[in-house]
């Protein structure tokens, strides 16, 4: 998983992917790994994703490395969650809880940085 696709030596893992394959006689040695990319960029800057006729929000806690970013569905009639009761319906405050924010807002200028783009990839029901 994670390689370029190409049959025998030409094969390496993809830009979003580090690690290294050998050959060995006719078999593929090694892994390829995922790593920590910034999806910042693909966010409208209102803080929306629209794909495929829904709305993702990316939101971000302010403590660094407390918790990961949540890539959440904000569709119309998505049920979502409710850490408490006031605030926008969509605000990742109100979602999640204190310290939560949409990733690059005014205040909080934390990036959208995923382990991998593999579960965001998922979540959208793309094809890597």
């Amino acid at each position: 998983p994670n390689s370029n696709g190409k049959p025998g030596p030409d094969c390496a893992c993809d830009e979003l992917s580090s690690g290294r394959i050998t050959w060995a006689e006719d078999r593929a040695v090694g892994e390829c790994k995922d790593v920590q990319v910034d999806v910042t960029q693909l966010f409208r800057p209102d803080g929306i994703l629209k794909y495929n006729k829904r709305e993702y929000k990316c939101c971000v806690h302010s403590k660094k490395g407390v918790h990961a970013p949540i890539i959440q569905d904000i569709t119309a009639n998505v049920a979502l969650p409710e850490a408490r009761s006031y605030g926008t319906r969509t605000g990742c405050g109100r979602m999640f809880g204190d310290s939560w924010h949409r990733a690059g807002d005014d205040k909080n200028q934390e990036a959208c940085a995923l382990p991998s783009l593999s579960g965001l990839a998922q979540q959208l029901d793309i094809t890597r």
